[in-house]
């Protein structure tokens, strides 16, 4: 989740948890088991249950990214990129195959410069290369406007840089 719940006093996104007890739509009970408070984002994990089956619950875990102004960049590229990798990290830990879910408001923005990002550094990770062009043109086949403005496009390239100095002086 790439947005605050609420931003310029408009709402961004459904509270669909809680962080002090259990909530409950219809049939379905959602937990907070855990928190974790990092710079600029939180992770949480959900306990997903339904009422008729609650031995067949299963977690969920949440990543809300709050340094990224609606129609803004964060001011440090850093604690998404931190973010990427932990999602990245967890995915592989608990070898799934389900789909990541990524939300900002409009669905396009913040998330398309989210998941550019992810996927060239993935792709760089394996083959050595970025092509950041192709990866946004991709996607924009996807979902038409997918990484919005020149804006979110010198995020990725300012992001890939700082990543790329990072590992360098390693």
């Amino acid at each position: 989740m790439l947005t605050k719940l609420e931003e310029k006093q408009q709402e961004c996104s459904f509270l669909y948890w809680s962080d002090l007890e259990s909530r409950q739509f219809g049939e379905i009970t959602i937990e907070l088991i855990k928190k974790k408070e990092e710079i600029d984002y939180l992770h949480r994990q959900f306990k997903i249950a339904h009422l008729e089956q609650p031995e067949a619950s299963y977690t969920l875990h949440h990543f809300q990214f709050l340094g990224w102004p609606e129609r803004g960049v964060p001011v440090s590229a850093l604690p998404l990129l931190q973010m990427i990798q932990n999602v990245q990290e967890l995915y592989i830990t608990l070898r799934t195959t389900e789909p990541i879910t990524v939300m900002c408001s409009s669905g396009v923005g913040r998330t398309g410069v989210f998941i550019a990002l992810g996927i060239v550094l993935e792709r760089y990770s394996v083959e050595g290369m970025i092509d950041l062009f192709q990866t946004v043109k991709t996607l924009r086949i996807q979902r038409s406007a997918m990484v919005q403005t020149r804006l979110s496009q010198k995020k990725i390239v300012l992001s890939l840089k700082m990543t790329y100095s990072f590992f360098t002086l390693l």
